[in-house]
């Protein structure tokens, strides 16, 4: 351990600083020696030190052959409580993370994305679960530092951040938990944090990952008739933007065509949107939208006749009239 304090010494008159990767070698060798050392040092926490040495001294000097050394001793440590305690205060270390170079940030995420997740998949559920990775999104990967009383690191995180794709490799680690499983306590998460986040380019990569979910899962089982998608679904239907609106009527839809909601669930919603949409949002757009859905979903039949009544545009219904008399004949 007093190695890790080996940073920034002055011998000779001279700065001195012992190599990172030759510490990690040495460490490596001493914890893999027995599985009583590995034991030992699980029992006294030695990774929440090492991790808050690392994050203290040797942020400047981390590289991601560093970051491999590391995997690698992850890959042989025998210890299950110690593999767990490695993968949680050291490798998916937020704190450190953030203090490390942006490309290098990049490469670390990229990695999980690639192989941390995958290879150690029973610990990431558990220390890095589906809600965990949809929080850390909102609290360490925002575009702009508008939710003050909920985002961290606004000082500490480098202003050339490759924001969009760390969110893109975090994302893929949710749609890859969500292929495993996925049920209604992770489709509420979303849908709360879209309701309660005002970045709205983070609500709409939200929604699109719940769309995605549910596009590429159809086989999906659980009934979704919640009160939690009720508020969502009106509450956007209010809300002063048009691609959130397609969103959450998409989403709708899809979740009415995989049967996670019900054709009586389903029209009442219809209803409500009928009652409570704005005027202004009615636009030829949204009606053009919902009247391509129709063949495929009826149910959208009353919402599409009211907003063409109130746009004074009713050719949809002579088009339908047309089309199924095309049907009818090749019959």
């Amino acid at each position: 351990m007093p190695l890790f304090l080996q940073t920034d010494m002055i011998m000779d008159g001279k700065p001195f600083t012992l190599s990172l990767e030759t510490i990690i070698t040495l460490f490596v060798k001493l914890l893999t020696y027995s599985l009583e050392a590995q034991m030992s040092f699980s029992r006294s926490k030695g990774f929440n030190i090492i991790a808050e040495l690392l994050t203290q001294r040797w942020t400047k000097y981390f590289t991601f052959k560093n970051y491999q050394q590391l995997f690698q001793l992850l890959l042989i440590i025998q210890y299950e409580q110690l593999e767990q305690q490695l993968f949680d205060e050291v490798m998916t270390n937020f704190t450190f993370l953030m203090m490390l170079d942006s490309d290098l940030h990049l490469r670390i995420i990229r990695h999980w994305m690639q192989a941390l997740f995958p290879s150690f998949d029973q610990i990431a559920i558990n220390f890095s679960s589906f809600e965990d990775l949809v929080s850390i999104l909102r609290l360490f990967y925002w575009y702009k530092p508008i939710e003050k009383m909920w985002i961290k690191y606004v000082d500490i995180r480098p202003k050339d951040l490759n924001v969009c794709e760390c969110r893109k490799y975090i994302m893929k680690l949710l749609f890859d938990y969500a292929a495993k499983y996925f049920d209604i306590d992770m489709c509420k998460c979303i849908v709360s944090h879209c309701v309660s986040c005002t970045e709205l380019k983070q609500v709409i990569e939200l929604i699109q990952l719940l769309i995605s979910i549910f596009t590429e899962n159809s086989d999906q089982k659980f009934d979704f008739e919640d009160d939690s998608l009720e508020y969502f679904v009106q509450y956007y239907m209010r809300y002063p933007n048009e691609e959130i609106r397609f969103l959450v009527l998409k989403l709708l839809i899809l979740l009415h065509k995989s049967k996670l909601i019900s054709d009586n669930f389903f029209r009442k919603q219809l209803d409500v949107i009928i009652a409570i949409i704005p005027h202004e949002t009615m636009t030829k757009q949204l009606l053009d939208f919902l009247v391509s859905e129709l063949k495929e979903d009826p149910f959208l039949l009353n919402l599409c006749i009211f907003i063409s009544t109130y746009l004074d545009d009713i050719s949809f219904i002579s088009d339908l009239f047309i089309q199924n008399e095309e049907n009818f004949l090749k019959k």
